[in-house]
């Protein structure tokens, strides 16, 4: 396990805020010179590396052999050979390629694996050195980037302080994960622009849906793939520091407390940002799903309040519902409402001052069968010049420079919400005096038992205590950490035996052999997915009403959907909440 103590708060915050940029350039159809230049700066400076590189691995046609074929790198020219072969690279006319593999630079490639090497004149992977004027190297990492299975690039950096080590490895993996799915995507696009142009040389329609239904597919994979990778590391982050934090066994001193809360509210701020572009990709991909229901406004009003309660109480805001006259129904999406009002709500306190009052109002326009919902706030308001602004994503509008922690897309998820909703957000503010959110709704009948079918509202029932026989229990993943997580978190539970599988093969044999009453299933487990195990435990009769849960780091609705019709009882996404874990864990025995 990554030693997590090497790294604040801060510095997840930062990492977040750098794959954050990097997602946004990507998915705002920047040019790829543009998203990968000042992410290598920005790797550089959180790394304290001197130089480094981002590559494309190729294969020529000619011969197959492969070769790195650089997306940016630091200029390290030193004389007018290499000046001009920069400038050339820089400036379009002629790509940088590194042929030679036999170097620090291409042992990535020739190995497969990760290349740490922090006395590179020792190292017997540095071949025959380096040519003669070429900057000293004191130090050196390449990470091979993978991207559907397949190496896609390699990332390089030199000459850090101290030099590389595993750990640094580990906490940059999110950020490596994201770079090549980029890199996958920016590949399946080009693929797709080769189509399009096939097209217009052409002239055939069913080429041009082809290329169109190939595109709508690399962006579904990049965000399934970085819903994945992204949070498989915070899993492991988040997972420990709550089995931490609810040890009573061996409770943590007061300072040790603060310290793994400091670590949860950072992985927590992380994971926030993750949601946040994921759902921003979705909406502006059209792949957000949004179902219109009745929906009562009272009750969503009610949940949304109780959401931001304890956060309104640490700023010591006053949060008020004003009373209405009769019971109001709208045309809207339950868990989508609740969204957008939480974010409103949350926005309200945190921008708030000490002491500090948030309105909740609602009025009904029943010519135009509308309701206008406002949130109004006592804070600092805002400029006009900061209103023009406002929607735009990843803007915060200057905040970005206080202590309030934020992602700058909320209120512009709001804002397509509401649209998706038929609906409308508007905003109004005043410099010292405030801000007013309004959002418009279309309204609606009540159904005939006068309640609203909000599936949404509902709570979950206390699990009971659990009984003292013994029960087995399989779990399947390839993923070392999040096994040695889930062994923590069922310790808690000494009644229950838990068996260990590596693969889907393995799941499968131990399944047939012991006969567990509970299995755990990794949706990407190495040889097998989660739905093709579950399809095989199907066919023999004692398996076949095995209770299973799906255990993914793959939060994609799409994705919760097919595990559903595969017949997995529940889905739990990484990072795991403990708490809702074990209860799922429970009600699957029977003892919840």
């Amino acid at each position: 396990m990554t030693d997590t103590s090497a790294f604040g708060p801060d510095a997840y915050q930062r990492l977040g805020a750098i794959i954050r940029q990097v997602q946004s350039r990507f998915i705002l159809a920047a040019p790829p010179i543009e998203v990968f230049e000042p992410l290598l700066t920005d790797l550089l400076g959180f790394t304290g590396s001197e130089y480094g590189f981002i590559a494309d691995l190729r294969v020529d046609p000619s011969d197959g052999h492969r070769f790195l074929r650089m997306w940016v790198l630091t200029d390290i020219s030193w004389n007018e050979a290499t000046r001009q072969m920069v400038k050339a690279h820089r400036d379009g006319s002629r790509p940088l390629e590194f042929h030679n593999l036999q170097t620090l630079f291409g042992a990535a490639v020739t190995s497969g694996e990760t290349v740490i090497a922090n006395d590179p004149g020792k190292d017997s992977r540095s071949g025959s050195g380096l040519p003669p004027g070429h900057p000293p190297m004191r130090s050196f990492l390449g990470v091979p980037l993978y991207h559907g299975g397949a190496m896609v690039g390699v990332v390089g950096l030199s000459n850090r302080d101290g030099g590389y080590d595993q750990a640094l490895l580990e906490f940059l993996e999110p950020l490596f994960a994201s770079v090549a799915a980029i890199i996958g995507a920016v590949r399946i696009d080009a693929a797709r622009r080769e189509a399009e142009q096939e097209v217009r040389e052409n002239r055939a329609a069913l080429v041009a849906a082809a290329a169109a239904e190939r595109a709508n597919a690399a962006k579904t994979d990049f965000l399934s793939r970085m819903s994945h990778e992204l949070r498989t590391p915070l899993n492991a982050v988040l997972g420990f520091a709550q089995l931490l934090r609810m040890d009573r066994a061996q409770p943590l001193s007061p300072t040790q407390t603060e310290q793994v809360r400091h670590i949860e509210s950072a992985g927590a701020h992380l994971l926030a940002m993750i949601n946040d572009v994921l759902d921003l990709s979705r909406i502006e991909s059209g792949t957000m799903p949004v179902s219109l229901d009745t929906v009562s406004m009272a009750s969503v009003i009610d949940e949304s309040r109780s959401l931001v309660a304890a956060l309104a109480a640490e700023g010591e805001v006053r949060v008020h519902i004003e009373p209405s006259d009769a019971p109001v129904f709208v045309r809207a999406d339950h868990l989508r409402l609740r969204q957008v009002l939480v974010n409103l709500l949350t926005n309200a306190v945190k921008y708030n001052r000490r002491g500090g009052d948030v309105t909740i109002r609602w009025s009904l326009d029943v010519a135009a069968d509308r309701i206008r919902v406002e949130v109004r706030d006592t804070g600092l308001g805002m400029s006009q010049q900061q209103l023009a602004h406002l929607f735009e994503p990843f803007n915060r509008l200057g905040a970005e420079g206080t202590p309030v922690e934020g992602t700058g897309i909320g209120l512009v998820i709001s804002q397509r919400l509401m649209q998706l909703m038929q609906g409308g957000l508007v905003v109004t503010s005043e410099v010292g005096v405030g801000s007013t959110f309004a959002l418009t709704l279309r309204t609606a009948l009540p159904h005939a038992d006068g309640m609203a079918r909000d599936a949404g509202a509902r709570s979950l029932p206390a699990a009971s205590a659990p009984p003292a026989a013994a029960r087995t229990v399989l779990y399947a993943d390839d993923n070392a950490l999040n096994v040695d997580l889930v062994l923590s978190i069922l310790k808690t539970r000494p009644h229950l035996q838990v068996l260990v599988a590596r693969s889907g093969r393995e799941a499968l044999e131990l399944a047939r052999r012991e006969q567990p009453e509970l299995l755990l299933l990794d949706m990407h487990l190495g040889d097998m997915t989660g739905s093709q195990v579950l399809r095989q435990l199907a066919l023999d009769a004692r398996l076949a009403k095995l209770p299973c849960i799906a255990v993914s780091a793959d939060a994609m609705p799409a994705a919760i959907a097919s595990a559903a019709r595969a017949g997995f009882s529940a889905y739990m996404t990484k990072p795991l909440d403990v708490r809702k874990f074990l209860h799922a864990v429970d009600t699957a025995l029977g003892e919840g």
